[in-house]
């Protein structure tokens, strides 16, 4: 699980993300994946979770994206998806979700087509 860590500003991101939107995640995990959000202390703001394992399948696979849309009773077209992967992105466009790529991890900057954003605070 180390490959999971918060973001520096996502705490304060999410606070106040949280008072305007619903907000889920979509991960490509195993069950150890609720101690790591635990342990970063930000499951209280978020509505929806979407894990692979309990699905079956992996991103893109559609399956994921609808699971969360109906999770948070939401449009695809009145969402946003955050990625730091095109292909992950590519999927979710593909249901008309709304693809924005992070490149806070340095390996994610690269040339995309999708809207790009370098920090959660970009966001406000």
């Amino acid at each position: 699980m180390n490959n999971y860590a918060a973001y520096p500003d996502t705490e304060r991101v999410l606070r106040i993300l949280r008072k305007s939107y619903k907000l889920g995640i979509i991960s490509d995990t195993r069950p150890s994946i609720w101690q790591r959000l635990d342990s970063m202390g930000i499951t209280e703001y978020f509505s929806a979770f979407t894990f692979s394992y309990l699905l079956g399948t992996f991103k893109p696979d559609e399956r994921m994206y609808r699971d969360a849309l109906d999770k948070c009773g939401v449009l695809a077209e009145d969402t946003v998806f955050i990625e730091d992967s095109l292909e992950n992105l590519e999927g979710a466009e593909r249901l008309g979700i709304t693809p924005v790529l992070i490149t806070a991890n340095p390996a994610s900057d690269v040339n995309s087509p999708y809207d790009t954003i370098h920090s959660l605070s970009e966001l406000l």
